[in-house]
């Protein structure tokens, strides 16, 4: 089966702030990775659903440090990766997709969003 590009990095951006609140939180996610990911498949026919292992790297951007870490970077990642799957990016949640996550954190209190990319 075909992969992406190994030399190519998809990123994403979400502007959404982690944890989610409620549900209608969790379609807006799929909906902004849905598109993003249309808009790399549109621009390269190589581009297909990831079928090895990849790492995620996730730039999370908080109104404030409310919340601790670990509770935003389980529940982003969480969120994030059913939407890649809900929208054909992953086939899966398993370790045959997951390598691992690099994880940092900001305050930007203006604009809250994750950006995740993925290698």
């Amino acid at each position: 089966m075909p992969t992406i590009n190994k030399s190519s990095m998809i990123e994403l951006t979400i502007n959404k702030s982690f944890p989610l609140t409620n549900k209608h939180d969790f379609i807006d996610v799929v909906v902004s990775v849905s598109k993003q990911w249309g808009v790399y498949v549109e621009s390269d026919s190589m581009v297909v659903p990831f079928d090895t292992p990849v790492v995620f790297e996730f730039d999370f951007y908080c109104r404030c440090m409310c919340d601790p870490p670990n509770v935003i970077a389980s529940d982003g990642h969480k969120w994030v990766l059913k939407a890649m799957v809900a929208s054909g990016m992953l086939y899966d949640l398993y370790w045959k997709n997951v390598a691992g996550f690099i994880d940092t954190f900001h305050v930007d209190s203006n604009n809250p969003r994750v950006v995740v990319r993925v290698k």
